[in-house]
């Protein structure tokens, strides 16, 4: 069996404080699934840092050293969560850059299909695919 979809989040003045507090969550998460016949798997685990553009200027290092079962865990720039993208630097370009991908290629698709198409059945490929 494997755990899926579990978010952590830490808060901590420094970064030191957060990658302990992190690994410590990270022990305690590793027991359980153990415990429960369950396992990590640690190459689809990512950890991400958000912190504003001035709190990071003050960082002496932005890396987050966090570790499971001796497997050290990708530090990534932006991560999906719940549908949303959201990045490092609270920003909402990444996200907007998805979406805007997502939707051109179903407009792309509709373009084509369209002669095909009446105008309600245009419509409802239109409501169901690009507007939702």
């Amino acid at each position: 069996m494997f755990a899926d979809g579990t978010t952590i989040l830490v808060r901590g003045p420094s970064i030191t404080s957060v990658s302990n507090q992190l690994n410590e969550v990270a022990r305690t998460i590793s027991t359980w699934a153990d415990n429960n016949r369950m396992s990590l798997n640690t190459t689809k685990t990512k950890s991400l840092l958000i912190a504003t553009l001035q709190k990071r200027r003050t960082l002496t290092s932005s890396a987050l050293n966090i570790q499971i079962d001796g497997r050290s865990i990708e530090q990534v720039d932006y991560a999906k969560l719940r549908g949303v993208m959201i990045d490092s630097d609270m920003s909402w370009e990444h996200h907007i850059d998805t979406i805007c991908c997502i939707i051109s290629r179903r407009l792309s698709l509709l373009r084509r299909i369209k002669p095909y198409l009446n105008f309600d059945s245009a419509l409802r490929f239109y409501n169901s695919c690009v507007n939702s």
